[in-house]
C-alpha cells in the first residue's frame, strides 16, 4: 500500500517532502529511502526533500540546496555535499 501511496504521488510535475522519515521506524525510513531513489530514477521527476538530517541528505540528495534565513546561500551536487564542506559555508 505504502508503494502504491507513494507512486501516485510522484505521478505529478514534483514532488514536495517535508521531514518524511521522522515517525517511522528505522526498518520503514530504509523502505522509504528504497521506494524514493527508485521512484526518482524510474521517473526523473522533481522530487523536493527538506530535511535538517543531515545523514538523509548525503544518503539521497543529487542536488543540495541550503537556505539560510529564507534565503538561498549555497548549492551543492549530491556527490559533492558533505557535512564538512556545509560547515564551511558558516
Amino acid at each position: 500500500m505504502l508503494k502504491f501511496c507513494l507512486r501516485k504521488k510522484m505521478c505529478a510535475t514534483f514532488s514536495y517532502l517535508t521531514n518524511p522519515f521522522r515517525v517511522w521506524t528505522p526498518a520503514g525510513r530504509d523502505t522509504i529511502k528504497r521506494l524514493l531513489k527508485a521512484i526518482s530514477k524510474e521517473s526523473g521527476k522533481l522530487i523536493v526533500y527538506v530535511t535538517h538530517t543531515l545523514t538523509e541528505i548525503e544518503e539521497l540528495a543529487t542536488r543540495v540546496c541550503l537556505l539560510a534565513n529564507g534565503r538561498f546561500a549555497h548549492e551543492w551536487s549530491g556527490q559533492e555535499f558533505s557535512q564538512e564542506k556545509l560547515l564551511t559555508v558558516f
